[in-house]
């Protein structure tokens, strides 16, 4: 995997419905009016960013002393250069650092289960609708 020096990933917190649809969404899908990325008010967001270009975002929900990873998305053009990997790590430091959280938790899909895995997930064997496999850890 090539990493892309030029990246840098900035953890935004919340942020507005707005920001969302007028930034990052038209950043990552154009005018694509399906988009496998979902708001939520009370999620936490990290940006990726390329040479002053939106390459990815990921978002993380609290959910009491639990955090749930959720969307994360790289455009494109930018796939396969380490950036999904970066968004990951980053939500993972920030889970680990904040003193909120005992455990993390995530459904995800067959291209993210090798990350999380790697990074010391477990897959509890159960999938959703076929497409995505149900992965905790305990911090």
């Amino acid at each position: 995997m090539s990493y892309n020096d030029d990246v840098t990933v900035t953890y935004l917190g919340a942020i507005p419905k707005t920001y969302f649809d007028q930034v990052l969404k038209p950043a990552l899908w154009g005018s694509r009016k399906t988009v496998p990325l979902q708001y939520d008010q009370a999620g936490e967001w990290w940006l990726a960013r390329s040479e002053g270009q939106i390459v990815g975002c990921a978002c993380l929900l609290p959910m009491g002393s639990k955090a749930r990873l959720k969307s994360a998305i790289v455009h494109k053009d930018f796939r396969g250069k380490g950036i999904y990997d970066r968004l990951f790590a980053a939500r993972l430091e920030f889970i680990q650092n904040d003193g909120r959280f005992s455990s993390a938790d995530a459904f995800c899909s067959p291209m993210s289960l090798t990350t999380l895995l790697r990074y010391g997930f477990v897959a509890n064997g159960k999938r959703f609708g076929g497409a995505s496999t149900y992965v905790t850890k305990v911090l």
